[in-house]
């Protein structure tokens, strides 16, 4: 028996070892271990420039409204809006509303639509939120961080 102790040891550590990481990955990429999947969308997410803000409510069991900023220039703005359910592990949508809101010299909003049938989805994956725009593809290569003081 003591000889297969050298064995038997190291072994069920390497296992332990492999399950925690397996569970750890399961939590950051928005795996079904550690709670509800949805609650992991809601809130505010950045990239990393800080050029684009993503608010995420969860209206329902499957359902989100999302509204998104990014101000490209001094006195313009874009805002995407949409209404996404709940696919599997990502939230889709099939609605997407984006407007240009730009400012006249008094400071007065001038807002001008520029598509309302945008179409894309939402995923986290290794705790990053990744928009797939598919009419601009405007996120491209972008990983959201959610902001720590509103989790």
């Amino acid at each position: 028996m003591r000889q297969y102790k050298k064995y038997i040891y190291p072994f069920i550590r390497f296992l332990g070892v492999g399950i925690c990481l397996i569970l750890g990955i399961g939590f950051m990429c928005g795996c079904e271990f550690g709670g509800d999947i949805t609650e992991r969308f809601s809130g505010q997410w950045y990239d990393e420039k800080n050029d684009i803000s993503v608010d995420i409510t969860k209206e329902s069991e499957d359902t989100f409204s999302v509204f998104i900023t990014s101000e490209k220039e001094e006195d313009e703005m874009y805002i995407w809006e949409m209404e996404c359910r709940l696919q599997d592990k990502t939230i889709t949508y099939k609605n997407g509303k984006k407007s240009v809101v730009s400012y006249d010299s008094y400071g007065n909003a001038l807002e001008e639509a520029e598509y309302e049938n945008g179409t894309g989805s939402f995923s986290i994956r290794f705790g990053k939120l990744i928009w797939n725009d598919k009419v601009e593809d405007v996120a491209k290569g972008l990983r959201f961080q959610k902001s720590e003081t509103l989790k």
